[in-house]
């Protein structure tokens, strides 16, 4: 009961936050607050709101090994939970305590929460970006994307970012199988991809920005030991059982 109420919190927390950056420019715009640009303040507001939400994504894979002080990507399975989330990784002989595996799992859900948000924030930096500032032309959006290479990366991105949002359900996590991991592998060069935009669509590169972007590398780059060592246990355990 206590690990649902502590789940739920999250939950509630993490959805909370999730829209208040919504909130907060639904605001700004109502009281007329935003700069000479308006048009292009409220697309820069909704990426980085969008940049926001992957990043915290991203930080939680690495968050649940550091507090449960295991590797989620050791023995790790598209397992469901009966409220069709993804289930937290119970690596063999996991040394975590009871208290630390239950804040683990109330958190682990929250990867498809704030991935979710995230293409949230997307699809509406990207509407405001085709419609609202380019008045859904094709001829000046195919001019923006071929001269501007912040604009593919960013087009790119949301496209890989859809199949993504489209799975995300428990429905196709059963349907998909282990393929699921897979496909789900590219929020990895999508985030890559954000970074760039990022950069690319500064006019002049702030610290601020190079921040978010180191950010976001370093949760990617944080990824490669654990995946290789699990990539060691898999062999390792593969050779046991053929031995």
């Amino acid at each position: 009961m206590r690990r649902d109420r502590l789940g739920l919190a999250a939950r509630v927390a993490a959805n909370v936050g999730a829209l208040l950056p919504l909130g907060v420019l639904l605001f700004v715009v109502a009281a007329d607050r935003l700069s000479a640009n308006p048009i292009e303040d409220v697309t820069r507001r909704l990426g980085t709101d969008a940049l926001l939400m992957l990043t915290l994504s991203l930080a939680v894979t690495p968050a649940v090994a550091l507090i449960t002080r295991t590797n989620p990507y050791v023995g790790r399975l598209s397992r469901v939970t009966p409220r069709g989330e993804a289930a937290v990784p119970t690596p063999d002989r996991s040394p975590a305590p009871g208290p630390s595996r239950r804040v683990a799992a109330a958190i682990w859900p929250l990867r498809r929460t704030f991935g979710l948000f995230a293409f949230l924030y997307a699809a509406l930096h990207l509407f405001v970006f085709t419609v609202v500032d380019y008045g859904s032309r094709p001829s000046l959006l195919a001019d923006a994307v071929a001269k501007k290479p912040y604009a593919l990366a960013g087009l790119t991105t949301f496209i890989l970012l859809i199949p993504l949002a489209v799975t995300s359900t428990a429905t196709w996590q059963r349907r998909l199988g282990r393929a699921w991991e897979r496909l789900h592998m590219l929020v990895y060069p999508a985030a890559g991809l954000v970074v760039l935009h990022f950069l690319w669509a500064a006019k002049v590169v702030t610290t601020n920005r190079l921040i978010w972007a180191a950010s976001l590398a370093g949760l990617l780059l944080v990824r490669l030991p654990l995946w290789l060592l699990a990539a060691r246990s898999a062999g390792w355990r593969q050779r046991r059982r053929e031995n």
